[in-house]
This record gives C-alpha cells, structure tokens and sequence, in this order.
C-alpha cells in the first residue's frame, strides 16, 4: 500500500528539520518540497530521468568516436551489427545509470529515499540532452542540412534551459542560492575590466588579421570593398561621397546609401590610405560593441557573470562574422552605435545620447527607422516616456527624410528609391518604391504572410535568433525592438543576400538581438524563482551559441565558414604570396594618379585613386586596364574589356601570373601576346 504523502506545511517542516538534524556522512542531503502525485508515480518518473541520464551519456560516447554519423544523419545509413551494438551501449548506459542510482539511495533511511531519488534525477536531467553535443559539435553530418541542425539546435536549447531549471532547483538544497550561475564571491572590478576588454581586444586583432588576410588572397570584391575604398580617398580630397567603381567619374554614392559617418572614419582611413585600413576599423568598431553590449546587460540583469555570457554570446554569433568578413560595410558597425544609443538612455547621459544618436543616425538610412521603434520600446515600457515619444517620433522623421527626399536628391532621376528590386515581389502592378511595399502589407496581409513562409526564411531567423534562445520574442515587448529588421530583411522576395547571415544586412538584427535577450532575461527574474530561470537560461545560451558558432562562426573551426558570396580561407602559402606579388608588379606600372578598370577581385587593391572603375559594371574612359584572366575569358567583363582594346588606343604592357596589364597611348609591340592570352583572333 503507498503511504499518505506529506502536506505541503509537513514538507516545509521536514525540510528544515532534515536540513539540521539529519545529515548523512557519505553523501549530500538533498531535500526539497515534496513533490505532486503519488509515491510509485515519482519513483517512476525519477528512475526514467536517471535511466534516460545514462542511455544519453552512453549515446554521447558513441557519436563521439563513430564514423559514420553523415551516412547516419543523412541516409540512415549503418550496418546492423553496429546499430545493434549501439542500441545496446544505450539500454546499457541507462541501466548502470539506474543501478547506480538504486544503490545509492538504499543506503538512506526508509523515509527520505524517494525525496532524494526524485531530488538526484533532476540535478542530472540536463544529461538527458548530452547526446546531442557530439552532433551539435560535428561540422560534416549538417553540411546540406542547415535547417535540420537549426531546428535540432533549438529545440536541444530551449529543453537544456528547462532540464537546468529543475538542476539548479534541486541544488538549492545544497545552499546554491543568489542570481548568479555559479556561488562564486562577486569578482573584482579591474578583473571583469580583463574579462571585457580581453573579449573586444581578440576579436579586433583576430577578425583585423584574417579579413586583412582574406584581401590579400584576393577575395575582396569590387562590390563594395573598392566602392568604400575609393570612396573614402576621394571624400578625404573633398568630393561629395564619389565613388567611380559603381557610379563612374559622377555621382554621389548617397543615391544609394547614406552613410554620412564616413567623415567620422575619413580622419583614420587619411593615416593609411588603403582598403585595408576600412577592414581593420570594422573590425574594431563591431568587436567595440563588445562593451556598450555588456554594460546593458549588467544593467539590466544586475550580474555581472550574466552579463559577460551575454557579451561572450556577441563575440562568438556567426550571423556578425560573415558580415565582418564580407568586404567592408558601415552597417556591419551598427551594433557599436545602436547599443551606446540604449546605454545612455537608460543611465539617463542625455549629452552622450544626443552625440551617439546622430551618429548612429547618420551611419546609414536603416538605423533612424530602427531607433524610432526603439522609442516605441521604450514608450510602452514606461521608461522616459517622454524622451522616448519624441526620440521615437524624431527618429521616423529623420528616416522619411533621408530615405525619400536626400537620397532621392542625389540620383540621376531625382527619383528613384535605391534596392527597390529586393521587395519587388510585394511592389504592387503600376507602383513602384518602397511605399508600395508598405501599401502590400497593410492591404493584403496574407499575400504577406504568404511571402513569408518560406524555408530559407525560417532558416535566417532560427541562425539569428537560436543563439539567445529565442528570448527577442519570448518577451511581450521586446519583439518591437525587431520589427524593423523583419521588414528590411524578411520582406524580401527575390534578393537572397538580404535573408542570409552571410551579409550586412543581419544587422539589423544584431544590433538589438542581445539588448533584448537581455532584457527579457531581467523581466523573468522578477518572477518567482526568477534568478534560478535566469541562471538556467544563461547556461543554456551559453552552450547554444556556442555550439551553433562552431557550426557556422569564424573562432572554433575554419573548414566550413563562410563570409559573403564565399567560403573563407583561413591559410596563408606560397601560392597565395606568389598570386599577390604577381598582381602588385603589375599595379607599381600604373600611376596613382591614373584612372584604372579593374577586374572583380583585383579592384580593391587599385581603388584609392580618383577614378577606379569595375570591368563587369562600369567603365568610363580609363587609362588602364588591369585584369584576372579567369574573369574576362567571358561575360560582362571580356564584352566590356574588348570594346576599350577596339578602340585601338590600348597596347598590351605585361602578363604575371593570372594577370595581365594594358595601358593607354603604350607601345603596340606585344599585342599578339595580350590578344593570345585573352584567345582574340580579332578586335
């Protein structure tokens, strides 16, 4: 017959008697409130969180060492005797597990043994998930199945967060107690000062080296690292935002995008005027929101150890890598400004947050919109109202301003609206901008939706979101801050850059993903049991991000990365030494005060001049023509390239590797040569 269980007035008294009179010598006392439901109920529930404890220990140790597991995850593809053998160290694991277990608590008096059984299964039910990390850590079994390992991420996240809730419950028996992860003493300022600045002090001089490195492999592109390099060497000699490789000798890149806090860069990019330069400065400004991120954080969720999980979380998201990677981008930078703005408006700096607002505002055209929804934000949670209404309401001005009469102003036509084509799905017949878009979704709000489900969509969003649990949308407030974003990115309809993390679009999700979970974090600690959730959930980010930036970051592991169109490489050899000096004996023949056409990759390294132009996209008259083989052996670049070598004006200077070099007005004796390399049997 199962015994009456104890009211919860008798449980609460047997605690605290078994907290000071019973203690046994050999293992911990475990005592919590009794637990819901009958005795054989718990035993049950308690010895299948054990047994599942040890088949998933077992089932981690075989992922760890097998061979197989792409053919496993892809084609349910292992031999019998090895699916046998490893369905066997499962049931195994979990009945040493339980056995284990039996034992341990057949040594207890009578009357406590289903209180600590119960309390031992859940301090280990977070192994219950422990299979998942030699899969999670595994680069081959995902690579064509992104969307399965964001799937299995996230589900495997959201459980750790639930299974280390009910740990840290049971191990408050042990005096665990507080809101912090760990019962470590609070730490000394100057060695969190280290823990934060040793963060933004790696990812500037790592991202710094290996995107400097990736340009000299010559996998910077035209579009856009020369389009900025040669923008900023001419707004550095007072020409208005001119940039040759994409608008030719006239016009303002403000048609475009309007990047006005190019000036706040120009006196950096003046001491080295080279592209590498920009790559080196974004690298430092996005590695700097390291800082502006953690000092939110502590703000927010009053813990510092919490708050460096969040500002490791930052280091490590892929979705700010592959941007940081892809050429240079003012946008890749905006996390840094976005999150000083938040800073000083919550510790009320109201010169600093003037100053950091027009920066950010004037970094490019998105972020004023994003800064009025962070108003918004700011208005329903009753933080300075006030400041928020008008900061909101100012910041949409300055958004409407920029993006439909300056930006307008600085086209050809006098009208029309820059990248447009992305939302050209949702552009209604007969109207055309991006106001057409808008009229879309407040029309016809299931044509919308409709555009939305999409797979490559939902697998953008679990890469961006996955990594802070999701905590952006679990919060009744803070998905505002994200609705900006969702309309920059997931509205597209036929422009794939823009839903890929690959590129600087991402930021606008970046800049305010950590701030949020941050801030969904402190509004769960004011619950009950609140600082164990919180602790919980960190944990469980802590391990998430840190599993999908092995998958798809830049830090843990180089063979899959990818920034961009590309794949990066992270090595460094003969052959790309022997490519890069080949190149630059070609561009010592071409005088800096020369106009060049370039091709693709080559164009960085000739951009910081007056006029550089982009052989596949505009060429305007130029003195050279500086060209990788491969390129123009077709396409727009070989049309392009032969319709300036008809005009006869053009004499073939040198080949060097890969590369060849013709110059205006040069002597005609070796054209054979060039004509031969480029396969022309006629102009």
């Amino acid at each position: 017959m199962i015994s009456r269980l104890p009211t919860r007035i008798e449980a609460e008294a047997l605690v605290s008697t078994e907290r000071t009179r019973i203690r046994s010598p050999s293992l911990p006392v475990l005592v919590r409130p009794a637990r819901s439901g009958p005795a054989v109920t718990q035993w049950i529930v308690a010895g299948l969180s054990i047994f599942l404890a040890g088949a998933s220990l077992a089932a981690a140790g075989w992922y760890a060492t097998a061979d197989s597991l792409r053919a496993l995850v892809a084609n349910n593809d292992l031999a019998l005797g090895e699916r046998k053998a490893f369905l066997n160290q499962v049931v195994g694991g979990g009945i040493i597990a339980l056995g284990l277990a039996s034992m341990l608590v057949s040594r207890l008096p009578k009357e406590r043994r289903i209180g600590e059984f119960a309390n031992w299964a859940d301090i280990v039910s977070p192994l219950m998930l422990s299979f998942a990390l030699p899969l999670l850590f595994n680069v081959e079994i995902f690579q064509s199945d992104e969307l399965l390992c964001l799937i299995f991420a996230t589900i495997f996240g959201l459980l750790l967060e639930r299974t280390l809730r009910r740990s840290f419950t049971a191990f408050r028996s042990l005096g665990v107690e507080g809101p912090e992860i760990w019962p470590f003493p609070p730490a000394p300022r100057w060695l969190i000062g280290c823990a934060v600045g040793g963060m933004t002090l790696f990812f500037v001089l790592y991202f710094s080296y290996y995107t400097i490195l990736h340009h000299y492999q010559l996998e910077t592109r035209s579009f856009d690292l020369a389009i900025f390099d040669n923008m900023m060497w001419n707004l550095l000699r007072g020409k208005w935002f001119k940039a040759a490789p994409v608008l030719g000798r006239v016009g303002s890149h403000i048609r475009h995008h309007a990047t006005f806090d190019a000036y706040l860069f120009a006196p950096f990019y003046a001491l080295r005027q080279k592209a590498d330069t920009l790559l080196a400065l974004q690298a430092l400004v996005a590695g700097a929101g390291v800082i502006p991120i953690y000092l939110l954080a502590k703000r927010r969720l009053q813990s510092t150890v919490q708050a460096i999980v969040i500002a490791y979380a930052y280091v490590i998201h892929a979705p700010l890598h592959g941007p940081v990677f892809y050429d240079f981008h003012f946008f890749t930078t905006a996390p840094f400004w976005i999150s000083w703005v938040l800073y000083f408006f919550e510790t009320r700096r109201n010169g600093w947050l003037f100053v950091s607002w027009v920066a950010a505002v004037l970094l490019r055209e998105e972020l004023s919109a994003t800064l009025a929804t962070a108003g918004l934000f700011y208005l329903v949670s009753g933080r300075r109202p006030r400041l928020a209404f008008w900061g909101g309401v100012t910041s949409a001005a300055c958004f409407l301003l920029i993006k439909f009469v300056i930006m307008p102003a600085h086209s050809v036509s006098g009208a029309d609206q820059a990248y447009t084509y992305v939302y050209s799905g949702l552009i209604p017949s007969g109207e055309g901008g991006f106001g057409g878009v808008l009229r879309t979704v407040g029309s016809s709000p299931l044509f919308t939706l409709n555009s939305l489900l999409t797979t490559d969509k939902l697998a953008y969003v679990l890469k961006t979101m996955t990594p802070v649990l999701l905590l952006p949308i679990r919060n009744t407030r803070t998905w505002i801050l994200l609705l900006p974003a969702a309309i920059f990115t997931l509205l597209s309809t036929g422009y794939m850059p823009v839903i890929q993390t690959y590129f600087q679009y991402t930021s606008n999700w970046t800049s305010y993903l950590f701030f949020a979970a941050a801030v969904a974090l402190a509004e769960w600690k004011k619950t009950t049991n609140g600082g164990i959730r919180v602790a919980a959930a960190v944990t469980s980010l802590a391990i998430t991000a840190t599993a999908l930036s092995y998958q798809y970051g830049a830090i843990f592991q180089h063979s899959t990365f990818r920034g961009g169109f590309t794949q990066v490489t992270f090595a460094w050899n003969d052959y790309y030494r022997t490519r890069l000096d080949d190149l630059y004996a070609l561009i010592a023949r071409i005088p800096k005060d020369a106009s060049v056409a370039a091709t693709e990759t080559e164009a960085p390294h000739v951009s910081n001049r007056a006029d550089c132009f982009t052989m596949r996209a505009e060429v305007d008259d130029p003195d050279y023509l500086l060209a990788k083989l491969d390129e123009v052996s077709g396409g727009e670049s070989r049309t392009r390239m032969v319709k300036q070598l008809k005009t006869g004006q053009f004499g073939f200077m040198e080949a060097r590797g890969g590369f060849i070099l013709w110059g205006k007005n040069q002597p005609h004796d070796n054209d054979a040569q060039g004509k031969a390399l480029m396969h022309l049997t006629e102009w």
